[in-house]
């Protein structure tokens, strides 16, 4: 599956330096990064329905990422493609984008 605009856009609201800002917390990382995703967009009125389609893109990508198709060292190669931050580096980058599929969930409902 090509790698959607969505994602690459998520990608870089995990910036460097987020992991100082959230003290190396990687779920107060990943709310930060996600809140910065979903309020990224034009005029207040067309966000939420941009929000709910871009959360939706991430979301399907995420489950094709974690399909179990792709190994640990192709997630972080997808992640890093992206420009994010590596966060967790000594983690599963699988667990990482758990927490973030999570938190777009959440943000969402």
């Amino acid at each position: 599956m090509k790698m959607p605009e969505e994602f690459e856009w998520l990608g870089m609201c995990f910036f460097q330096g987020i992991d100082r800002e959230c003290e190396n917390d990687p779920e107060k990382c990943v709310e930060i990064g996600v809140r910065l995703f979903l309020v990224k967009g034009s005029g207040q009125s067309q966000r939420v329905k941009q929000n709910a389609n871009k959360g939706k893109t991430v979301i399907a990508y995420i489950d094709e990422l974690l399909s179990g198709k792709y190994n640990e060292s192709e997630l972080r190669s997808r992640w890093i493609a992206t420009g994010g931050v590596a966060l967790m580096p000594d983690h599963k980058m699988s667990n990482f984008l758990e927490l973030i599929r999570k938190r777009i969930v959440l943000a969402l409902s």
